[in-house]
């Protein structure tokens, strides 16, 4: 299988995989937790909060062109932790938290999953560049590959948009449920590993990315 770089995310990719993946996983946590009846009232919230105003409507729109694709992903976590506010506190945060790692990890098998076959069979030109592909489909981060191997890939996410707006916007506190949704996909069976001792949101320099494939890996 040749391994070929993939291209940017674009918007529309965002809304097809809200439709196809990501409202379904909603409604699935929701009714699984809620029943129902109280998922279908939480649904219906949702639904109205996306025909209100943004949340981000304050916050200055920054040059970068992926800036609303970011603003997007957010904006729906936003929307749905609105939709929750009628239910129990911790049980509002314990849905929001859930919903966003699950969404998340769909998001990365959806759109970002790499073949370990076909990166292990690849030269490390063709790995570099696939990798610097997979890095422009996160709209909210960039990076740089530190390093590629057959089984392992290593880069650095050196600015996160997430935790730029969550904090412009007085919400540090949301950045951890999207760092939740790369550990909720790499901790699934058949998916690589990953190890990620400093990130962004906890104050590091950097989110330090490592993936391993294979037999030590996974994947």
């Amino acid at each position: 299988m040749t391994l070929t770089a993939p291209g940017p995310l674009r918007l529309r990719e965002l809304v097809a995989f809200d439709l196809r993946h990501g409202l379904p996983v909603v409604w699935r946590v929701l009714r699984e937790r809620l029943g129902r009846g109280a998922a279908a009232r939480v649904v219906a919230r949702y639904a109205a909060a996306n025909l209100g105003p943004d949340p981000l409507r304050g916050l200055r729109l920054h040059a970068d062109p992926r800036e609303p694709l970011a603003r997007y992903q957010l904006r729906s976590a936003l929307r749905l932790e609105r939709a929750l506010a009628g239910l129990p506190r911790p049980l509002a945060a314990e849905l929001l938290n859930e919903v966003v790692a699950e969404v998340g990890a769909a998001f990365v098998a959806a759109l970002a999953a790499l073949d370990a076959a076909a990166w292990a069979g690849a030269s490390d030109d063709e790995r570099r560049a696939y990798a610097r592909g997979l890095l422009g489909r996160f709209p909210n981060s960039t990076g740089e590959v530190v390093a590629v191997s057959p089984t392992g890939l290593d880069f650095d996410i050196t600015a996160c948009r997430f935790v730029a707006l969550t904090r412009e916007l007085g919400r540090p506190d949301l950045t951890p449920l999207f760092c939740a949704a790369d550990t909720r996909y790499y901790a699934r069976a058949g998916t690589p590993s990953l190890r990620r001792d400093e990130t962004l949101a906890a104050g590091d320099a950097r989110c330090a990315f490592r993936i391993r494939y294979g037999p030590d890996g996974g994947g």
